[in-house]
């Protein structure tokens, strides 16, 4: 048992401001560390190893986050390596669910004629390392916003703010990107939502992780479509021709479609509908207390 003292400087540095300085703070650093590590080892490659060293540059945050929590916050280590939920089934089902729903809204897109896609090449050597790289950024961003900020505000101020508080944090790091819009902001914080509940009621972090590697491989380095606006050099297919419409916005892809925000909204209703007996008994909880 950890003495008061112990107790009041934990909670003191999971007040909210404090974790949106230093996850702030490690998204910049991990970042800058990243570019170090990784631009050296793509000189003189062509564009498509250089845009897949984008995505490698989260590795930085794979050093980062789990320094500063061995340091400073050692309470949320377990919950990034294996153990509990943290395992390769539920990876694998957090990689199905992601692929899923990617492919569900590509295809409502191509049925409703707003996107036309052609056979580019099938680089073996480029998918499998595209993978790993995006298996990186994605995991790098879930350990930041559902690892660091989710846990410590979740201990001090309960799951709904620690939801919300992460999510935005999330939406907002991509406010820069190309093609931005309210739809496409409102996706990334709906999707937030549906990570940091899966982290929630399934103790799993890799879940998480899982779902969010397959939603960014499936659209940019399998069927060539933006990445949150950004389009890879190269691809599995490549995109011919897009319009705007409900199915697919032309300038940030998938992500900035209602279609794609009704269905992350089904998704979230899902949980929440799996996990009711959860939510019984913890409302249950709350009232005997």
């Amino acid at each position: 048992m950890e003495n008061p003292e112990q107790g009041k400087k934990k909670l003191t540095r999971h007040f909210f401001v404090i974790v949106f300085l230093v996850a702030a703070a490690m998204l910049i650093v991990g970042s800058l560390l990243g570019d170090v590590i990784v631009s050296p080892l793509v000189r003189n490659l062509d564009d498509g190893w250089v845009f897949l060293s984008q995505y490698a540059t989260f590795i930085g945050f794979w050093i980062v986050i789990p320094a500063y929590c061995f340091f400073w916050d050692k309470e949320l280590l377990p919950s990034f390596g294996p153990g509990k939920g943290n395992t390769f089934k539920n990876l694998l089902i957090g990689l199905g669910i992601g692929l899923g729903m990617n492919l569900t809204c590509a295809l409502a897109a191509i049925a409703h004629g707003d996107i036309v896609i052609y056979y580019s090449k099938f680089d073996a050597l480029y998918l499998l390392v595209g993978f790993l790289a995006v298996l990186i950024q994605s995991g790098g961003e879930e350990l930041l916003t559902r690892g660091y900020m989710l846990g410590a505000t979740r201990e001090r101020y309960g799951a709904f703010f620690a939801i919300a508080f992460n999510s935005l944090f999330f939406a907002a790091a991509h406010l820069m990107n190309p093609g931005v819009t309210v739809l496409s902001i409102l996706n990334i914080i709906l999707v937030g939502v549906l990570c940091s509940m899966l982290v929630i009621f399934y103790d799993s972090l890799w879940m998480a992780m899982g779902l969010h590697t397959a939603w960014n491989y499936c659209q940019s380095l399998l069927l060539g479509l933006p990445n949150s606006g950004v389009v890879s050099a190269k691809a599995l297919f490549k995109l011919d021709a897009a319009t705007d419409s409900a199915f697919y916005s032309a300038a940030f892809g998938l992500e900035g479609s209602l279609f794609t925000a009704i269905l992350e909204s089904a998704c979230i209703a899902l949980v929440l509908y799996l996990n009711r007996d959860r939510l019984k008994k913890s409302e249950d909880q709350q009232t005997s207390s």
